[in-house]
């Protein structure tokens, strides 16, 4: 092959790599768009996102006194000042926002055909208000606008990104050459596949690294026998726990009545500390057991120290009726139990 037709080559290849990361940049940008949605959709429907009705939401406007008391005039008017604050925010989430425009002055015209429904965001909580708009023709994002906008935007990031996927493509095409190669010496190969797996290795150790950021404790009960019980470990459950890198250390002291739980956990990279007072129930020649706080919204928790078998356990079971507010919170109960750290870490 001559040289002008390899260069041609060697060009048309990295043009097919840009291509590559220009699209795949502008995909994986549009991937987030229904994770954003809810920054609109809330203004229909309460129930969605955060799970919180603000009276400056669309739906909650609609169920105001003061809405029904004027004129078609002035609700398109609060409709086109509404679709003003949000106009920006839903364009850059995939809306189409002509349609969501038409959607606010069709809801604010006809919005007594919507019934009324209450939501509750929490127990004691004020009882709000919002028309139930499911019944609405919500726009809907458009995945495929969302793409070409980024697209548009992404050209420049793809050819920054070019030279960082050059080089290890490049890499690649050297090991398979020098493989392939006959004129290569046996020594120089062996020697190749040597440096592969020194590089595989190192990439596998920095990969669990990024996975096991810290190590965890193992699991320590103690008890003086003279009112104070420590003990320390994991959370350890058959349900999925959102967080599966945490400590947890709790001291029970009779004489004050509480214990005290000191929680250490790993969430989205950062560490985060939480202390939790419990009021002792019962303390009995067996176990400890900790009476519910009750501040909890959505969930009843209880805790129990075995003290004969040194086993703690913690267990959360949905209220019922459950509130409009915890439409998230899972049914099913979750019962967890403090255990060695080090080993549930090595053992996943």
């Amino acid at each position: 092959m001559k040289k002008e037709q390899i260069w041609k080559l060697v060009g048309l290849s990295v043009f097919a790599l840009y291509l590559i990361i220009w699209v795949g940049l502008a995909i994986y940008v549009t991937s987030f768009a229904p994770r954003n949605s809810w920054n609109i959709e809330k203004e229909a429907n309460p129930k969605v996102g955060m799970n919180y009705l603000n009276n400056d939401d669309w739906c909650a406007i609609l169920a105001s006194s003061s809405f029904r008391g004027k004129s078609i005039s002035e609700r398109v008017s609060i409709a086109d000042a509404k679709f003003s604050d949000i106009k920006s925010l839903a364009e850059e989430d995939g809306f189409d926002v002509k349609q969501l425009q038409s959607w606010l002055h069709k809801t604010a015209t006809d919005f007594e055909k919507y019934p009324i429904k209450s939501f509750v965001f929490a127990e004691n909580a004020k009882t709000q208000y919002y028309r139930d708009l499911s019944n609405s023709d919500f726009p809907k994002i458009n995945l495929l606008r969302v793409f070409l906008r980024h697209l548009s935007s992404s050209s420049g990031s793809a050819l920054y990104a070019l030279p960082f996927a050059i080089l290890p493509l490049a890499l690649l095409v050297g090991i398979i050459t020098s493989f392939a190669s006959k004129k290569l010496a046996l020594k120089w190969k062996i020697l190749v596949a040597g440096l592969i797996a020194v590089c595989l290795l190192e990439a596998w150790i920095i990969n669990f690294a990024q996975k096991q950021p810290v190590s965890l404790g193992s699991f320590n009960f103690y008890d003086d026998g003279n009112g104070y019980v420590t003990t320390e470990g994991t959370w350890s459950s058959d349900t999925k726990l959102a967080d599966p890198l945490q400590v947890t250390k709790i001291d029970c002291w009779r004489n004050w009545n509480y214990c005290i739980e000191s929680n250490a956990r790993v969430s989205n990279g950062y560490l985060n500390v939480n202390t939790d007072y419990w009021e002792i129930a019962d303390w009995g020649q067996d176990a400890i057991t900790i009476k519910d706080r009750g501040t909890a919204l959505c969930v009843n928790e209880s805790l129990r120290l075995d003290r004969k078998n040194k086993v703690v356990t913690f267990a959360r079971a949905t209220k019922n009726p459950k509130p409009d507010s915890c439409a998230g919170i899972q049914d099913e109960p979750i019962v967890m139990h403090l255990a060695d750290g080090i080993k549930l870490q090595y053992k996943k």
